[in-house]
């Protein structure tokens, strides 16, 4: 599935641009139908599923005053499930998404919050300049 997003009038000019990404391990009763799940060599059932998920913005904010809850400014979020070449069109349609809403010339630093599975590392190839950062628990 390819989604082509309209570039706008005018591209939002920012300074930072933040790109997350993780993934999350779903369990499957059946893939097509009910009692397909196999039993791989160790035993176990092959029955998970990666979902792969992304979601660019412009940095936090505080929610309301005085609370320590924060919100993401102007997020956009992209989910899927792929493998192999599928996981470059996906990183494709996320560079399309940020090349049709924002002046890359003004863009300073583009920071890449995420491990360092393969898929993630696969938007070295797409979008040039990404730094990555670690939160704690991926430390």
């Amino acid at each position: 599935m390819r989604r082509s997003f309209p570039t706008r009038k005018k591209k939002k000019e920012v300074e930072y641009l933040y790109i997350e990404a993780d993934e999350d391990h779903v369990s499957l009763q059946f893939r097509d139908k009910k009692g397909d799940l196999t039993a791989g060599e160790n035993g176990q059932k092959n029955n998970c599923l990666t979902v792969k998920l992304v979601y660019v913005h412009e940095g936090i904010e505080s929610d309301v005053s005085k609370s320590k809850w924060h919100k993401l400014v102007s997020p956009y979020y992209f989910c899927r499930v792929c493998d192999g070449k599928e996981n470059e069109r996906f990183w494709n349609e996320i560079y399309e998404y940020i090349e049709s809403h924002y002046e890359l010339s003004k863009i300073k630093k583009v920071y890449l919050n995420a491990d360092h599975r393969g898929w993630i590392e696969a938007v070295r190839k797409r979008i040039q300049g990404v730094s990555y950062v670690l939160d704690e628990y991926h430390l």
